[in-house]
Parts: C-alpha cells; sequence; structure tokens
C-alpha cells in the first residue's frame, strides 16, 4: 500500500474510532485480590461475582501467565508476532465489513462475527497457537497452558443463567459457543487496534513529509476523512469487479483532491514517497 493510498486508508481508520474500543465497558470490579501460594488463574470475578470476560485471547492470556524463560519469550513473541500479522492483514482486506459492528444489534453482530470467522480461515488452517508452541514450551508448560484456557471456559459455562440458577447442559454449552464467538470479536478488536496505530502512524508521517501549511494541512484532513466517512457509509454494497471498479475510482478521486491542494514542490514530494524514490 503507498503513502498516497495510505493517506485515505489512515482516514478511514480516523474516521471510526469506535471500533478500538469494546462494545461493552467491563464489569465494575475491584482490586484483584490473590493469595501469595495461589497459582496464577484467568478466572477473574466482578463484584457481583461474574466471571470477568478477557479483554485478549484466552491463549495468548494463558501464554502471558507462563513463567518463560528468555529464550523461550522471544521464540514465543516470533510466532505471535506471524500471527498477529495474518490477522491484522485479514483485518485490513475487511475492514467495511467490520465497520458495522459498532452498534450493531446482537443478532447482527453474531452474523458479522460468523462471517469474518469464514475470512479467518488462514489463520485457522495455522492451526491453535498450543500446536505452534509445541516446539518452544516443554510439555509441562503445554499442559498448564492448556488448564489455564479450560478453567476459563468452565467457569464461564458454569456461570448461573440470570433468574434460572445453575445451566441446563445445553446452555452450558451454548455459553462456551458464544464465548468462542466473543473471543473472535477480541481478537479481531486488537488486531484493528494494531492497525489503526500503525496506520495513524503513517498518516501523520505522510502529511509531515509535505511540509504543509496550517490551511492545507486542515483541507487535506478535510478531503480524506470526507471520503473515508462516505465510504463507510456506503459499506459493502455491490459486488465484483463493478464494486472494486467503484472503490478505486473514489481512491483515485480523493488522491486528485489532495493533490489539487499542493504546490508542485509538495506534489513531488509525496509522489517521492509514494514510490520509494
Amino acid at each position: 500500500m503507498t503513502p498516497m493510498t495510505r493517506l485515505a486508508f489512515a482516514a478511514l481508520l480516523l474516521a471510526a474510532p469506535a471500533l478500538a474500543q469494546p462494545n461493552d465497558p467491563p464489569a465494575l470490579a475491584g482490586p484483584a485480590v490473590r493469595a501469595a501460594d495461589e497459582s496464577p488463574s484467568l478466572v477473574q470475578r466482578d463484584f457481583a461475582g461474574k466471571v470477568k470476560r478477557l479483554e485478549e485471547p484466552a491463549d495468548e492470556a494463558a501464554l502471558a501467565l507462563l513463567d518463560l524463560t528468555p529464550a523461550q519469550k522471544e521464540q514465543a513473541d516470533t510466532i505471535l508476532a506471524q500471527r498477529h500479522a495474518l490477522l491484522d492483514r485479514i483485518v485490513l482486506e475487511n475492514l467495511l465489513t467490520i465497520s458495522r459492528l459498532p452498534g450493531a444489534p446482537e443478532e447482527e453482530r453474531r452474523g458479522i462475527l460468523r462471517e469474518l470467522t469464514e475470512k479467518l480461515r488462514p489463520l485457522r488452517e495455522r492451526g491453535p497457537l498450543a500446536d505452534e508452541l509445541g516446539t518452544t514450551l516443554t510439555r509441562e508448560q503445554l499442559e498448564r497452558h492448556a488448564t489455564l484456557v479450560r478453567e476459563y471456559f468452565a467457569a464461564v459455562a458454569d456461570e448461573p443463567t440470570e433468574g434460572m440458577g445453575d445451566r441446563p447442559r445445553r446452555d452450558r454449552a451454548g455459553a462456551v459457543g458464544r464465548e468462542f464467538v466473543q473471543q473472535i470479536g477480541v481478537a479481531v478488536r486488537r488486531s484493528y487496534e494494531r492497525t489503526l496505530g500503525q496506520r495513524q502512524k503513517e498518516f501523520e508521517e505522510t502529511l509531515a513529509a509535505l511540509d504543509l501549511t496550517p490551511e492545507q494541512d486542515a483541507k487535506v484532513r478535510k478531503i480524506v476523512i470526507d471520503a473515508a466517512q462516505k465510504a463507510l457509509s456506503a459499506g459493502t454494497t455491490g459486488e465484483g469487479r463493478a464494486a472494486y471498479n467503484r472503490a478505486d475510482a473514489e481512491r483515485r478521486a480523493t488522491i486528485l483532491a489532495v493533490m489539487n491542494e499542493l504546490t508542485p514542490e509538495q506534489r513531488r514530494a509525496l509522489i517521492e514517497r509514494a514510490t520509494g524514490r
């Protein structure tokens, strides 16, 4: 992706900051108090005794609780970085689909997440994180990792349904299924946050490299943000070549509008940055 395209793309991210926030605020919780001899656990509860949902995928959260050597941590971080890079690419390719998540009704939200689950096939084909850690962690560490994840989902499944007492077996299975779907949403949101931070940085660096006047800066930002908001409003309507051509034409129009606000020297600087010269 060239810096010229990033002008419009980064603004698309800037125009949808709600994606970088969880849809539901975390439940009120007191300080995490743990006995000195108590083993670390993913299961934390709020004042009402309800399980606090994780803000990162359970397998990654469990990995952080293991006592790794520096060499193990380096290897694990490399594996995580590779998996994150793959997920980030998928998120970039499906940004407009993801943009429908904030404020969507629960049923629509689940439908979007199911759609994204299918898009995540390349990541699923890599296999579970625990499998990739097989040559990095000891057998005992792998067993501990599996136990931490299993205990978390068991606690979610065992949580009583509001006004119904203990969950029946079928409802427990449903609770686990819903939590798995929620975990997909958590992973996608964290990927969006990573992408947002990087694209914001690139957007600001591109503008800074052009040495814009305050008036130019304001105009350029308005052009790309207006274009981004239009793209978000349009959503993912249309399919195939026609939709691609329309989106490409809109990107070109945005870039042309930006170029019209620049001096000849600034245009050359933008082209040089775009072509890497």
